[in-house]
């Protein structure tokens, strides 16, 4: 018995050795495939063609309406975040465009990248026609946004060819002939998924056998052990003194009394279970104190519903009180009275609409720390900022939320 155990032990050393080859080529044939696959999933698609319209509008903004070419040709399109720290202190209008339209992705439209290039395009040209009433300017505007959308359409069938790849290194979408391959680079991939075939062939035919082996050997020590046990079976009752027949009564009786125990232990806990309340009432009475009134002599607070004519929140409109469709929080400093802090309402109780209807309700105000899907409340991650413009309190930081159950 004691060689079979060392026999069979050894075989399983060797099972293991043959697994562990195997994983570690699957893994380096695994990570020469990733190296060579070029084709980029839908998000990186929307995010390419989301930098290069942004960057083809600052640059049409600088160059036609502040007048300054030589620094709109100074604008790196190859990373989003440079945009941004390209436009001079000065331009305020553009700082604010910017800030709006970095982070939108308008996920709602799914996976349609066109669609949701087409929205981006639309709310550009409608930010850029409030900038100036000028002719000449609204002229120039509609121009580009033909050529915006002719620019969007040549470049989306490019990366549906598949003429753009990832750039691991820096992190950058670039096209394929700014890399350098080799025919031995391609090649190398078939070359390893061949080996990976022919190893993992032999290794399953080594197990094979070796399970057959191994079945063979079990069924004669079952046919040997149930020979020499039924042997001490018959004998067993000459051999087995009274007292252990004794000590075997005693050990169920004992075991008897403990499930007993636990049977009553399982009654009280079902029995307590009953008085617990939901998460959902928990979550509702630790949030009770949130929305009551805290009078500060510095800080005015309202509660206000998003506007899509304004494109943010209208002051006429501002109650001293939350309702379900006054979700949003306006915290307004009186010594900074043009800017304000803005934040969604954490009662449950006043959420329902939201939580129905995020895309309608949140997208135009709020960042998606995940996707809604039948929750049972909002969390806020970050604050929003607004600023005052017109009468009109714009939004120039959305509010960062994530959606619970």
């Amino acid at each position: 018995m004691y060689y079979f155990c060392n026999k069979l032990q050894n075989m399983l050393k060797k099972i293991l050795l043959i697994n562990y080859f195997v994983l570690l080529l699957f893994c380096v044939n695994s990570k020469i495939l990733a190296q060579n696959n070029t084709s980029l999933p839908i998000e990186d698609e929307f995010q390419t063609l989301k930098r290069e319209i942004l960057c083809r509008t600052f640059k049409f903004l600088i160059s036609e309406f502040y007048g300054h070419p030589e620094i709109a040709a100074q604008i790196n399109c190859v990373i989003l975040d440079s945009i941004g720290k390209k436009i001079p202190e000065g331009y305020q209008e553009a700082k604010v465009l910017w800030l709006t339209f970095l982070n939108k992705s308008y996920a709602s439209y799914g996976r349609r990248t066109k669609a949701r290039t087409d929205k981006l395009i639309k709310d550009l040209n409608t930010e850029l026609s409030k900038l100036s009433n000028r002719n000449d300017w609204l002229n120039n505007l509609q121009v580009f946004q033909v050529q915006l959308s002719e620019t969007r359409n040549e470049l989306y069938e490019q990366l549906q060819k598949g003429s753009y790849i990832r750039d691991t290194k820096n992190n950058t979408i670039i096209k394929k002939n700014e890399i350098d391959t080799t025919k031995n680079e391609n090649k190398m991939p078939a070359i390893y998924v061949i080996l990976l075939f022919l190893i993992l062939a032999g290794g399953i035919a080594y197990l094979v056998w070796q399970n057959k082996k191994l079945q063979e050997q079990l069924a004669a020590i079952d046919d040997e052990n149930i020979e020499r046990y039924s042997r001490i079976d018959n004998r067993l009752d000459i051999f087995t003194p009274l007292g252990d027949h004794k000590a075997v009564l005693l050990r169920l009786n004992f075991l008897n009394e403990q499930l007993s125990a636990l049977n009553e232990e399982i009654n009280v806990l079902k029995t307590r279970n009953q008085y617990k309340i939901s998460p959902h009432e928990l979550h509702t009475k630790r949030t009770e104190h949130l929305e009551k009134p805290v009078f500060l002599p510095d800080m005015q607070v309202y509660y206000a519903k998003y506007s899509i004519e304004k494109n943010g929140f209208d002051p006429q409109y501002f109650i001293t009180e939350p309702t379900s469709l006054h979700i949003f929080k306006i915290s307004i400093n009186l010594n900074f009275p043009s800017q304000a802090m803005v934040r969604l309402v954490e009662r449950s109780e006043f959420q329902q609409n939201a939580l129905e209807n995020p895309e309608e309700i949140l997208e135009n105000s709020c960042i998606f720390a995940n996707e809604p899907n039948n929750d049972a409340r909002i969390t806020n991650l970050e604050n929003g900022l607004l600023e005052k413009k017109n009468g009109v309190w714009i939004i120039v930081k959305k509010i960062k939320i994530s959606f619970e159950k």
